[in-house]
């Protein structure tokens, strides 16, 4: 019998009794030898498995029962040698004399086809170059001979066997030695094709026995540890084992709780087997090994190129040779890979020392920041940096802390704190230290904790000296915006108000502080006008500061459209956008401002596209370089943008997430606008359903606005009038935009929002038969024309057809309705093009153009599909319902004429009377006829008609004219 096994390290603290079922089996192969058949048993597992102690205590049994027995270990370093497997076992003083007495015939035949082999004692048993199939006949010979009283022959990690010995085992498997047990350990992930080919055809012939060694139960582990088995970090330690007995015991002995005596040894044991198959290991694959275990649990080639500072193909080769080894395996994605089991890891991290570690770490941080890595994988490179921290490390730990802003504020937090007590308190050092303070602050205010947040950055600033104005300016702006964000905006006006004091004239510092101070005051009330951001841009261009100069032209882009002045502010809006987008990531850092400035503009230009990907990319630089502040703004913004383009799954997504981020910075005002933006969302996709929960969310939000804050107050009026108007209210809703643009005509409504909202009292005054419609109507118009932008032109003439509506031109409402909706179709305002759509098909059912009407609400539909408006599609379905019946009443009369047109009068009259069932005779009674002349007529309107009888007849009057006849 032959009985193959993977070699497994465990020590006296892993009795062979753990592993009852399988020893068992061995212990059953063991009795068959008595028979006249040999057999083979291969013992499989994973390192660790048990595999080594269980052949010991098949060794015992044999021995016990005094039966011949050969060990043998193949080892990697003689993989090179010929049958060197074979060789260990049969170069024995029993072996050697067993030939002496052989039959002389056998032994010719040995001496022949060994060929010079050196037959005394001492001496390893060679087989000559010349005769492979002889050599292993001689070896069958052989062992034929020695077993004739029964023979175990015991070979563990067989994986390592030379290519000869390999080919001999098959051959002993093929041909069985009776009277032989042979057995066989190794590791299914290294052994080779050709060996593990060769056990499965042994199976197939039943000559092979496969014992696999499987995960140890909660039980068999509670053996193991010698632990009761309630004990509480059992369970634990048995989970992260994977029930593997090496890697429980080697996980146990970091436990606080001392281990008994054998159970430490054994798990010191399986250490040292472990440090045993790393230490065999090359120059580049022991370096591999270790930037894998510094990038943690999962890595790629690139990533271990890039720690490792290995070329990509020497790491490709240095990694096909550790999975070889099963100590590294492949993870299932393309390139990527793991470690065989954590502990391996940890192993391989424990024997390097942490100042060897501490430049992979730093690379693999770097490779973490650049692949934008979840902050738990990145927080262990962090955490052991800062316990040896370089100061040449600063810039990728403190870009580090800005990723986790985001995600984990208090990480960064900590992280932070670690480095600021870490960083020298010196002349040389006190830009740095002001730098993270305000980083602090930053971080502080993402993790809710405000007032500690608002000490720091308001004491830090005490500390920044006018000796450095670059800096100073920096620190105010960050001050005045924190302070603003917190609802502060007398004391944010005042820090920027006292600064530009202090700053020269016509400096850049000028430039910086007064679009920090138009930044601020954009939050709650009207700017200061378009006077001073041209001068901003002379100053910056003068200056030749292309990121101040752009943060110029996104501020008068908004001055002149606040203004009025479309034309120029998109002009003014085109060269900011063509500036950003030659600025980095890194120069736009510092005045994510600009972009939330840029994309607010050209939002109210119509042009969407462009606003999302400057308000995204300002999401993407607040993030990733901890600036979080403006997250939750820009946020606001991109939902504006998400709501207008039709995307409301998006919408939803961003204003929710807004919402979160104000709440927990304690930004009031934020919030205010986030719930706004909730509440549309809200609107538009159940609205009709429940508005009263976009009305709630509406009046939050109005609750937290101050009452001076400008368009974006009023632009959470008009949300909260709409949600009122779908409530039922449209009296509020007329209330609400009048008070909010103190008067009838609206004065106090910047050019961008008037035309919307001159169409909103349009509809509202034709729903309540207010004379005002006309006048609403025409003040639409005018606001249109004052800017020319698409979508105010389609507002105008959606409440010129709200007009012609109500006096009963659906013609000509119909006509404005659908050019209404062409421009916000070009604008790519879908939401807004989906519900002019609804008016358009509502009109054309009133001129009874119920195929337009159908079309228009097929794509209608379609719309508010694709943008999720479930309020738009309910109401487009709803539409379509009475539009079906208008089809079906129009097909009624045309058949209804062809009837009456194939038939003569005196015809009709007779059919008439037929269909609702009335006899031949009692019809010739009724119209004086004979009933021949009845037949007569019957039978020519069957012909005309193309029927058979009288209930042919029926059914065809009843399909033209209904039950009632006609």
């Amino acid at each position: 019998m032959i009985l193959v096994a993977h070699q497994d390290h465990v020590g006296r603290g892993f009795s062979g009794s753990v592993r009852q079922k399988e020893l068992r089996r061995l212990v059953t192969a063991l009795d068959s030898i008595d028979g006249n058949t040999g057999r083979v048993v291969e013992l499989v597992g994973a390192p660790g498995s048990g595999k080594s102690r269980l052949l010991s205590a098949l060794t015992q049994e044999i021995s016990r029962r005094n039966v011949n027995n050969y060990s043998g270990r193949c080892v990697e370093s003689e993989g090179d040698v010929r049958f060197h497997s074979f060789i260990h076992v049969l170069d024995s003083r029993q072996v050697l004399d067993s030939l002496e007495h052989l039959p002389v015939k056998s032994a010719d035949v040995l001496r022949g086809a060994l060929d010079g082999t050196v037959w005394r004692r001492g001496h390893a048993l060679q087989p000559s170059q010349t005769g492979w199939a002889q050599f292993r006949n001689v070896v069958r010979l052989l062992l034929s001979h020695i077993a004739e009283q029964g023979l175990v022959l015991i070979f563990d990690d067989f994986h390592h066997a030379d290519p000869d010995s390999v080919d001999l085992f098959d051959y002993l498997v093929r041909f069985p030695v009776p009277r032989l047990l042979l057995v066989v350990a190794h590791r299914n992930r290294q052994a080779s094709a050709r060996l593990r080919g060769a056990f499965a055809h042994g199976v197939e012939l039943g000559t092979v026995e496969r014992v696999q060694l499987g995960a140890l139960s909660l039980t068999q582990a509670a053996q193991i540890l010698d632990l009761p088995a309630h004990e509480p970090r059992l369970r634990s330690l048995h989970r992260q084992s994977e029930g593997n007995p090496a890697y429980l015991l080697m996980l146990a002995q970091g436990e606080p709780e001392a281990l008994s005596e054998s159970v430490e040894f054994a798990a010191e044991l399986g250490t040292d087997m472990l440090l045993g198959e790393l230490a065999v290991l090359g120059t580049e694959e022991n370096t591999v090994m270790t930037a894998a275990a510094v990038i943690g649990d999962r890595f790629d080639l690139g990533a271990l190129a890039t720690v490792a500072e290995l070329g990509l193909d020497r790491v490709k080769q240095a990694v096909a040779h550790l999975v070889r080894r099963d100590l590294l395996r492949p993870a299932g994605s393309p390139a990527s890979y793991t470690f065989r089991h954590p502990v391996v890891r940890r192993l391989v991290c424990a024997r390097t020392a942490p100042l060897r570690r501490l430049p992979a770490h730093r690379r693999a941080l770097r490779v973490l920041l650049e692949r934008n890595a979840p902050v738990e994988s990145q927080a262990v490179h962090v955490d052991f940096l800062l316990d040896h921290l370089e100061l040449h490390a600063l810039p990728t730990l403190i870009r580090a802390a800005d990723q986790a802003v985001s995600s984990e504020p208090s990480s960064a937090v900590r992280w932070l704190r670690a480095m600021l007590q870490a960083l020298p308190d010196d002349e040389h050092r006190r830009a740095d230290r002001i730098r993270l303070s305000l980083r602090l602050s930053c971080a502080l205010m993402a993790a809710g904790q405000t007032t500690e947040s608002r000490e720091l950055y308001l004491r830090t600033l005490d500390r920044v000296t006018p000796c450095s104005p670059g800096l100073r300016t920096s620190a105010v702006i960050l001050c005045a915006q924190l302070e603003s964000m917190l609802g502060h905006h007398v004391e944010a006006r005042r820090l920027l108000d006292a600064e530009l004091a202090r700053v020269p004239g016509g400096s850049i510092e000028t430039v910086e502080l007064t679009l920090g101070q138009h930044f601020v005051m954009s939050l709650h009330r009207k700017p200061g006008g378009p006077a001073l951001t041209e001068q901003c841009i002379r100053l910056a261009q003068m200056h030749e500061d292309r990121v101040n100069e752009a943060g110029a032209l996104a501020a008068s882009a908004m001055e002149r459209l606040i203004g009025g002045e479309v034309g120029r502010a998109g002009a003014a809006a085109t060269s900011c956008a063509s500036l950003v987008d030659t600025l980095s990531d890194a120069e736009l850092a510092d005045h994510v401002d600009y972009l939330a400035m840029l994309a607010g503009a050209e939002c109210h230009l119509d042009r969407f596209e462009q606003a999302k990907r400057h308000i995204t990319r300002g999401v993407s630089i607040a993030r990733a370089f901890g600036v979080h502040y403006h997250v939750p703004m820009l946020l606001v913004g991109l939902s504006t943008v998400y709501h207008q383009v039709g995307l409301l799954e998006e919408a939803t997504h961003a204003a929710a997430e807004a919402a979160r981020l104000a709440r927990g910075m304690g930004a009031r005002h934020v919030l205010g606008l986030a719930l706004a933006r909730q509440s549309a969302c809200a609107l538009a996709t159940e609205g009709h359903l429940d508005p009263h929960k976009a009305v709630s969310l509406a009046e939050d939000a109005l609750a937290l606005l101050s009452s001076d804050s400008f368009y974006r107050g009023i632009e959470a009026v008009l949300i909260f009038a709409d949600a009122v108007l779908t409530a039922g209210d449209p009296l509020r809703c007329r209330a609400l935009i009048l008070d909010a643009g103190d008067g009838l005509d609206l004065p106090r409504v910047p050019p961008m929002q008037r035309a919307r909202c001159f169409e909103k009292l349009t509809a509202i005054a034709v729903a309540v038969g207010d004379d005002a419609a006309e006048r609403w109507a025409k003040e639409a118009y005018s606001a249109a024309l004052a800017t020319r932008l698409p979508s105010h032109v389609a507002f105008a003439m959606s409440a010129e057809a709200h007009v012609l509506t109500a006096v009963g031109d659906y013609a000509g409402a119909l006509s404005r309705y659908r050019r209404a909706a062409d421009l916000f179709s070009g604008a790519r305002m879908s939401l807004a093009q989906a519900r002019t759509l609804n008016l358009a098909a509502a009109g054309a059912s009133r001129c009874c153009r119920c195929d337009e009407a159908a079309t228009l609400l097929y794509l209608a539909k379609e719309l508010a599909r694709r943008c999720g408006a479930r309020q738009e599609y309910e109401r487009a379905k709803a539409l379509q319902r009475q539009v079906d019946q208008m089809l079906k009443g129009e097909h009624a009369v045309s058949e209804l004429s062809e009837v009456a047109e194939l038939l003569t009068t005196r015809e009709t009259e007779i059919a008439r009377l037929a269909g609702k069932g009335e006899r031949t005779k009692d019809i010739a009674e009724l119209l004086s006829l004979s009933p021949r002349t009845v037949d007569v007529h019957l039978t020519n309107i069957y012909r005309k008609l193309g029927i058979k009888s009288r209930t042919e007849l029926a059914n065809r009057l009843f399909r033209a004219a209904g039950p009632s006849g006609f």
